[in-house]
């Protein structure tokens, strides 16, 4: 436990459990089956996260000092979600490492309001704008579009619209249907 503290906090709340609480909720998003079964063998789970500093990659944000993601993050981000153009998509979150763990957060609140529907990420430019990119998280829903909507704005109410300062302008969550 001792190496826990030198962690990323993201990392340390996965370990920890207190980043999906099953106190809070009933049924686990799609693709979290996966994520708990790995997270059962905990002799693996401590050995990835005490991972050798030379496997943790340098993420640097424009105008801002290094920030350091842990690969055990990424390797999350890409358990948790279904990455449309995965090179676009990590190269985005190099940009902006600060999404990290705010995605690793978004997952088990999505899964509260869209259990067991798969969430994907993609990076799609403004086309009014000029370089402007954002990320988008799409929740794959198999609700009616107004059912859909309601959970929607009810996500954005109890969560996201505290949690949107974070998202610093480059994170959208949406919903598609299927």
């Amino acid at each position: 436990m001792a190496h826990l503290v030198s962690l990323p906090k993201s990392v340390r709340l996965v370990y920890t459990g207190a980043l999906f609480s099953s106190s809070e909720r009933t049924q686990w998003p799609l693709g979290f089956e996966k994520a708990s079964k790995d997270l059962m063998d905990w002799s693996s789970l401590i050995v990835a996260l005490q991972e050798p500093l030379e496997t943790i990659q340098d993420w640097q944000e424009i105008g801002a000092s290094t920030v350091r993601v842990s690969r055990t993050e990424v390797e999350w981000i890409e358990r948790l979600y279904t990455l449309r153009e995965r090179a676009e998509v990590l190269g985005f979150l190099e940009r902006h490492p600060f999404l990290v763990s705010l995605l690793l957060e978004a997952y088990g609140q999505i899964g509260n309001y869209f259990p067991g529907s798969q969430i994907f990420l993609e990076v799609l430019t403004d086309p009014e704008a000029f370089n402007d990119y954002q990320l988008i998280a799409s929740i794959a829903t198999n609700l009616g579009p107004d059912e859909a909507i309601d959970m929607l704005e009810q996500f954005d109410e109890n969560w996201w619209l505290d949690a949107l300062d974070r998202a610093q302008g480059k994170l959208c969550i949406d919903v598609e249907p299927r």
